[in-house]
């Protein structure tokens, strides 16, 4: 995908970049950007916060982006000081993530048995972001 090396530029240049994803008629159709993402080479890529704006708080919306393995999902009204502290939300924290065969994002404990890999991240604007912890283990 080209916007995914236009990104791995960017990310030369700038420590953390933020995907925010608009509204869609079919959230399923993001997968394949999700994963070009979550899936990259990349570890600056990978590890970069993934954000959808839905037009509607659809509960199986909200469940596909998760299983994707977005960091959030922000939904109407779309205030200035609403987006902002979502947006805050993934800086200067300790965040919990996970990885196995068919899933790579924030831990949520949906992910299906078989080898999970945990680790814990820091983002921040000036170091872009940092894995504090890392622990291979079995689900």
């Amino acid at each position: 995908m080209p916007g995914v090396q236009l990104a791995e530029q960017q990310l030369a240049r700038t420590p953390l970049l933020y995907f925010l994803f608009a509204a869609v008629n079919d959230v399923a159709s993001l997968k394949a950007h999700a994963d070009a993402l979550r899936f990259s080479p990349s570890r600056k890529l990978r590890l970069s916060p993934l954000i959808y704006f839905s037009e509607s708080p659809s509960l199986d919306g909200i469940r596909a982006c998760a299983a994707m393995g977005f960091d959030d999902v922000v939904t109407l009204p779309f205030s200035r000081e609403r987006v902002t502290a979502r947006l805050g939300r993934q800086v200067n924290r300790s965040i919990a993530y996970c990885e196995s065969r068919d899933y790579f994002g924030p831990d949520r404990r949906v992910a299906g048995g078989g080898p999970v890999r945990r680790f814990d991240l820091m983002r921040s604007f000036a170091d872009g972001t940092t894995v504090t912890r890392d622990d291979a283990r079995a689900a």
